[in-house]
């Protein structure tokens, strides 16, 4: 039995689906998977974070968006490992309609993780919508709007900054 799956939906709405302190946190607000990356995907993280979002896709079979945090300064996932995440850019596996992801961190870091996205998403026959952020404010005024015609669902700018704020900071 998955205790991840079980466990209760906070007073903010968010569910968290998985969490390895130090690595990631997968959590759920709504019909939006956020994903905090605090350390390089290794193979099983990867797949951890895998079956959360096939735990989302059952939750939310109208689609979602997601938001993935990138702590800054951590190392590319192995070739392995991206081979698994490069799943949650296919859009026919997943139902990910739009994808956000943001940098915590700039310089060549930054532009290695963003080729190393850019080779994810090309790994894939039909890949989900990607916007590479530096903010939460950023992520706030772009996706809400994005998200609804995409989803059909609407969130609040200013509720979704909060929630990504208050995941991220929750994740260590």
């Amino acid at each position: 039995m998955d205790v991840w799956s079980e466990r209760p939906v906070g007073a903010d709405g968010v569910q968290v689906l998985d969490h390895e302190p130090g690595q990631f946190c997968y959590s759920l607000w709504r019909n939006i998977p956020i994903i905090v990356w605090l350390a390089p995907a290794t193979d099983d993280t990867a797949t951890r974070a895998v079956r959360a979002g096939q735990r989302a896709a059952r939750q939310h079979p109208e689609g979602r968006s997601s938001v993935s945090f990138v702590a800054a300064g951590i190392a590319s996932p192995s070739d392995s490992a991206r081979r698994i995440l490069s799943q949650g850019f296919d859009r026919k596996r997943t139902e990910i309609r739009t994808m956000v992801i943001v940098l915590e961190g700039d310089g060549f870091w930054a532009s290695r993780v963003r080729a190393s996205i850019t080779n994810m998403k090309l790994s894939v026959a039909e890949g989900s919508s990607t916007r590479i952020c530096t903010s939460i404010d950023e992520v706030a005024g772009w996706l809400p709007e994005v998200h609804q015609q995409a989803t059909g669902v609407r969130v609040m700018p200013a509720e979704l900054a909060s929630t990504l704020q208050a995941v991220r900071s929750r994740c260590q």
